[in-house]
């Protein structure tokens, strides 16, 4: 089986699957996304599709809009899932920015409900951002995830980090569980999150989904 470890969902849907025909892939792991460049029609719709992922990525949205927008897209994800089982898997995102309670009802309500199989991507545009992962990954720790499910989960940032944070040594793929054990083959990052200008994107084994 070919699986494209990560595409960010298309409309309609049969574009998205006649791609991966095309390409002989057997089955994608989708992400959310907030722009839609493949309903564009001319460079003026493609350009308006597009600033609205730099707004995001600027942090430039109000918290409440970004949880609204991401409720959405996690919406869009579980019903493409749904509909193709056989042939997706689903990401869900987790708004930055939150307190540790509402960080774990949100992976409570919006992740585990949906029977989705990781959270990400995440894209910080800051440092402040970059900073405010250490909530997610507690919250991933703290909330009652079934042992055999696990947490994949898909970080990438091209941010200029001024300091050190040695809090964010780590960067884990998959929080351990009894049947994922933390290995080389689950953390894919292990060095100080202070280089700047380099994109760290945590990878998983997909091996691990399938159960």
């Amino acid at each position: 089986m070919v699986i494209d470890s990560h595409e960010h969902i298309m409309f309609p849907t049969k574009i998205q699957l006649d791609r991966m025909d095309a390409a002989g892939v057997d089955k994608a792991i989708l992400f959310c996304s907030a722009p839609h460049p493949e309903k564009a029609g001319n460079l003026n719709e493609l350009e308006t599709e597009m600033n609205a992922l730099y707004k995001i990525l600027a942090g430039a949205n109000k918290k409440e809009d970004n949880m609204k927008r991401l409720e959405k897209n996690i919406s869009e994800i579980t019903t493409t899932v749904n509909e193709y089982p056989n042939r997706f898997w689903g990401f869900g995102s987790v708004p930055l920015g939150l307190g540790l309670e509402e960080t774990q009802n949100w992976i409570d309500s919006q992740i585990i409900a949906h029977s989705l199989c990781g959270i990400g991507e995440f894209t910080p545009g800051n440092e402040q951002q970059i900073l405010q992962l250490d909530v997610v990954f507690q919250a991933i720790r703290n909330t009652m995830i079934p042992s055999y499910f696990g947490v994949p989960l898909w970080a990438g940032t091209l941010v200029m980090v001024a300091r050190p944070m040695t809090h964010l040594t780590v960067l884990l793929a998959v929080v351990p569980s009894d049947h994922i054990p933390a290995s080389k083959e689950n953390v894919a990052v292990c060095s100080p999150a202070s280089v700047a200008g380099v994109t760290c994107t945590v990878q998983f084994s997909v091996s691990k989904l399938s159960h």
